[in-house]
């Protein structure tokens, strides 16, 4: 799903979008667990994206996760020890913004991403303009056995055009 090479210089965005009921969170979710098990993660990180309020209590959270000695003033401090964490990390790392369906947060999201390599951002939303975010795919209704088949897929497919590339 995340075709961006390994160490590139920008964190690799990639939209989950689709009509309520058609198992995006469930997908996303299942997609976590897979990438816990297989891949050496060092943070899978779930935040509740509905609520603009939300997102900042959400950071806040993966900030005492992080860092659980620290005392963060608010949730601007928290998104932005968060920010400098995990831009700073050398291993991978995901943030899923689960039900990101609000189109007037669409254009302040990105300030809540840390800047990356190696690290990838998972959104699941109803809004089709989160395909200007970054890599998206359009998730119709469909079981969770069919969606997280259509992810992989998906992934390796991106992962294999990008190993014909190196080969070229």
């Amino acid at each position: 799903m995340f075709s961006q090479s390994y160490g590139a210089l920008k964190t690799t965005i990639v939209s989950s979008i689709g009509l309520g009921g058609a198992c995006k969170t469930q997908v996303a979710l299942k997609y976590c667990h897979r990438k816990k098990e297989i891949d050496n993660y060092r943070g899978i990180f779930w935040l509740d994206a509905s609520l603009s309020k939300t997102i900042g209590n959400e950071m806040r959270n993966v900030a005492q996760q992080l860092e659980p000695e620290c005392l963060l003033e608010n949730n601007n401090a928290a998104v932005d020890m968060v920010k400098s964490t995990l831009s700073d990390w050398t291993d991978s790392w995901l943030l899923v913004f689960d039900n990101l369906n609000n189109p007037s947060k669409v254009a302040t999201i990105p300030d809540f991403f840390p800047e990356s390599g190696f690290g990838s951002i998972l959104i699941t939303s109803r809004y089709h303009g989160l395909h200007e975010l970054g890599q998206h795919f359009l998730q119709q209704e469909m079981d969770e056995g069919d969606g997280f088949s259509l992810l992989l897929r998906q992934q390796y497919l991106e992962e294999d055009e990008v190993l014909r590339k190196k080969n070229h």
